[in-house]
């Protein structure tokens, strides 16, 4: 890229230093790299919050003075989470 600057009817051209079109080149892609950046940052936040999720249910299940039957009962995990929050 060459700009060319005109003042007072005069051309003068003037070339930009290569470590500046370099670093031009490399900003222009950091937006870039913070949204991916902070898409992997929720994934793996969103994962931990599962995991720990999954986790308390296996700890109330094996913790807990249930009856076999309640651990088929579909709406089971749902209860657990429900009981949790109060």
């Amino acid at each position: 890229m060459v700009p060319i600057a005109v003042a007072a009817g005069a051309v003068g051209g003037w070339q930009m230093d290569p470590a500046q079109n370099l670093w031009a080149r490399v900003s222009a892609f950091l937006p870039l790299i913070a949204l991916l950046a902070g898409l992997a940052v929720i994934g793996v936040v969103q994962d931990q919050d599962r995991a720990h999720e999954l986790a308390e249910v296996d700890t109330e299940i094996l913790t807990g003075d249930l009856p076999p039957s309640a651990y088929t009962d579909p709406g089971f995990a749902q209860f657990l989470k429900k009981a949790g929050r109060d």
